[in-house]
């Protein structure tokens, strides 16, 4: 932000979640110069079309309308994908199918297991089968096994800061095989 010469820090975080919270505080430690805009909360939008209808208005790109394609939020970096929303919101309910986009349904996975060697380094794992990789190509592959075993899968209910509690779902096969192999190097 300071290489470009910005002066505000703006993010998408709605106001119930524990991630404008973060943002703003990460901001004010180490930037306290800057300001944070937090639009979900200091303009009050109260749906996701709400503030996709002004990122419209005002043609700023915000990737793909989830309006036209889901009834819920994801959030999808490298790691995996959080999903939450819609038919998640009764937690007495299965998750249905349709909520999760990375990983395989475990019932419909290979029979047969894929076996393989993680290498750690000081905790940080380098190599899958004794080939070394970089981080992203490491996870991108780990990811790619664990999806397709369907590996990863986490229904989770969390607290939010506000004191409110939201269920959502994770997919995040390489941080699964990556904390497993770890939790085995560590028992021996």
């Amino acid at each position: 932000a300071r290489e470009d010469g910005a002066e505000f820090l703006g993010h998408g975080a709605s106001s119930k979640s524990n991630d404008q919270v973060r943002f703003s505080a990460t901001v004010s430690a180490i930037a306290p110069d800057l300001t944070v805009i937090s639009p979900w909360r200091e303009w009050h939008f109260r749906t996701i079309e709400e503030v996709a209808d002004y990122a419209d208005r005002h043609a700023i790109a915000v990737g793909e309308d989830q309006r036209l394609f889901s009834p819920y939020t994801r959030d999808v970096n490298i790691w995996g994908c959080r999903t939450a929303g819609g038919p998640l919101e009764d937690p007495s309910a299965e998750p249905p199918a349709d909520a999760y986009t990375v990983t395989r349904d475990p019932r419909e996975a290979p029979d047969e297991p894929v076996e393989l060697e993680l290498e750690f380094e000081q905790g940080t794992p380098v190599s899958i089968d004794r080939m070394a990789l970089s981080p992203v190509p490491l996870v991108e592959k780990l990811r790619t096994m664990g999806a397709a075993h369907g590996v990863g899968r986490i229904d989770h209910l969390e607290n939010r800061i506000y004191g409110t509690k939201i269920r959502e779902v994770y997919e995040a096969p390489a941080a699964a095989i990556c904390y497993a192999a770890h939790a085995a190097l560590e028992r021996i």
